[in-house]
């Protein structure tokens, strides 16, 4: 076993990983949300629009005020919608052409490649330090860009399943530890997660967090606002250097 920067390296983790980590510098200034399938400006309720592109939307909104330059990439949906909307609070939001407007999220998978490709050679990404995935759809691109791009990525799965990407060497930051929270930890542990993370407000649930396989447990109603975005960055993001990393709940 290798150890580099003071962690060591097993044999699922990237020895010799020269991918940019601002472990000792500053938070990110630029930060890009990958959601396929589901835009922030659709009405929560209609089509796809729900629980999902209302996180992303308040997630922005967050990040934004804490003075990171925030851009969400999404599907083009309809044939009317301009090719970039800036939201009131200086959040962009940029469409990319992938497959006709009107297919359904089922029927997404075939047109990934074009997302990535469209999204790969968009100018309003120039400026990201780091990607965040959101579903399955988000993770696929965001991985192909993490190997091209060269950025760290951080996946929000939004929910679990057999075949989520989380594997061997992996960082995974679980939020919540609710029934769902505690598989996600298990999951993770069981598929060769390197560390998992787990935050919640109860001590009871951090506590079963931890037998359920966590590394380390955060009580985020004991962390100011700043403290709490702060930890998130550099307790998963920075930690990992370029690496991936999984965000359940």
């Amino acid at each position: 076993m290798q150890v580099t920067d003071g962690h060591p390296q097993g044999e699922g983790e990237r020895a010799g990983d020269e991918r940019p980590s601002d472990r000792a510098g500053p938070l990110p200034r630029s930060v890009a949300l990958l959601s396929v399938h589901t835009s922030p400006l659709a009405q929560a309720g209609t089509g796809d629009g729900g629980g999902m592109n209302v996180f992303i939307s308040a997630l922005a909104t967050r990040l934004r005020a804490h003075g990171l330059d925030v851009r969400i990439f999404t599907r083009n949906s309809g044939a009317d919608l301009p090719p970039t909307v800036t939201l009131d609070d200086g959040v962009r939001v940029h469409h990319i052409d992938a497959g006709p407007p009107t297919l359904r999220k089922e029927d997404l998978a075939s047109h990934l490649c074009a997302f990535y490709l469209a999204l790969a050679a968009h100018p309003g990404l120039r400026e990201a330090q780091i990607l965040h995935g959101h579903y399955w759809m988000g993770g696929w691109v965001g991985r192909k860009l993490r190997r091209h791009r060269a950025l760290p990525l951080v996946q929000h799965s939004h929910a679990l399943a057999a075949d989520k990407d989380v594997g061997m060497g992996d960082a995974v930051v679980v939020q919540g530890l609710g029934l769902l929270g505690l598989y996600g930890c298990a999951i993770a542990r069981a598929r060769g997660a390197r560390r998992v993370i787990a935050l919640d407000t109860d001590a009871r649930r951090l506590a079963r967090g931890a037998r359920f396989g966590a590394d380390e447990t955060l009580d985020a109603g004991r962390m100011e606002e700043p403290a709490l975005v702060d930890a998130w960055w550099r307790n998963t993001c920075v930690m990992v250097g370029g690496w991936l990393v999984v965000s359940i709940t």
